[in-house]
C-alpha cells in the first residue's frame, strides 16, 4: 500500500459537500414563509374561535393563491 489517500486520478466529479450559503439561504427563506403563515394564521382566526395549521392550510391558501 503506498498511500492511505485515493490519488487523484481515481476521483471523478466533486464531493457530496454542504454548499453552506446556498443551505442558509434557503433556511432563511423558509423560516420566512413559516413566519408569514403564522402571522396569516392569527388573523385570519376569530377571537372565540382558533383554527390550526392544518386546517388554515387546507382552506384559506387556495383562496389567497386565487387572490393574489
Amino acid at each position: 500500500m503506498f498511500s492511505g489517500v485515493i490519488p487523484t486520478t481515481y476521483l471523478h466529479g466533486s464531493l457530496n459537500v454542504v454548499q453552506f450559503p446556498a443551505w442558509f439561504g434557503h433556511m432563511q427563506q423558509q423560516k420566512s414563509i413559516d413566519r408569514h403563515l403564522i402571522e396569516l394564521e392569527t388573523h385570519c382566526s376569530l377571537k372565540t374561535m382558533t383554527i390550526d395549521r392544518k386546517e388554515f392550510n387546507l382552506d384559506y391558501l387556495p383562496l389567497f393563491n386565487y387572490l393574489f
